[in-house]
């Protein structure tokens, strides 16, 4: 499957370089037009030896089910008895791997374009890479972009997703349980670090596309 990206993603480093980056805790999350322009790099230029041009996978993968870094490695290894289609992903135990952790397992919650992606990700003939050649290749990305590369490593997909989803349906508080349950953690974790990202409105219409029928 390809991503074609709307109007906005082509020229949108532009508006990218008029905001202050966001980072929380070390860790940067992508505003969606920054988001746009490193996934277009990402299907241009292999991020480390031996991975083909699957970057944008691995990328939309990471960012639409929101999963730890390890969890989508291990999700590599077990994906048709983890996924058997439909909205939710399950991980169970093994998967999250996490001493510290508020779910034993949990069920992850797709769109239906995270559904596609999650399906050619489980078929996809080459592994994620190691943690730190996963953030090189995101820093490479970045910079053939003209995106500022800092705080960017192997959390961000799953912070800008959060992120995005509860900018996205802040005027619906309660789904957030529900978003933050499928990422594994409590609300109020949730509500601590991600309600007060300072996205603006049109960026809430430059999400739109991936959060579309999340809820």
């Amino acid at each position: 499957m390809s991503y074609n990206l709307p109007a906005w993603g082509r020229i949108s480093v532009a508006l990218a370089l008029q905001l202050e980056p966001i980072v929380k805790n070390g860790t940067r999350i992508l505003r969606p037009q920054e988001f746009a322009p490193i996934l277009s790099a990402s299907g241009r230029i292999p991020g480390w030896q031996g991975s083909g041009l699957w970057g944008p996978t691995f990328l939309v993968t990471l960012l639409m089910t929101g999963m730890r870094y390890v969890e989508g490695q291990r999700l590599q290894w077990h994906g048709s008895e983890w996924y058997k289609g439909g909205p939710f992903l399950h991980l169970p135990k093994e998967a999250v791997g996490k001493v510290r952790r508020t779910q034993v397992d949990r069920w992850v919650r797709l769109t239906p374009m995270g559904c596609k992606v999650v399906k050619k990700f489980i078929g996809c003939p080459v592994a994620l890479p190691s943690w730190w050649a996963w953030g090189d290749a995101l820093k490479r990305w970045a910079n053939e972009s003209g995106i500022d590369p800092s705080a960017l490593g192997p959390k961000t997909m799953r912070k800008t997703w959060e992120s995005w989803l509860i900018f996205y349906y802040r005027d619906k508080p309660n789904s957030w349980p529900i978003i933050a349950q499928s990422q594994g953690h409590t609300g109020k974790t949730s509500m601590d670090h991600y309600l007060n990202a300072p996205f603006v409105e049109s960026e809430r219409l430059m999400m739109e596309p991936w959060v579309r029928g999340y809820l």
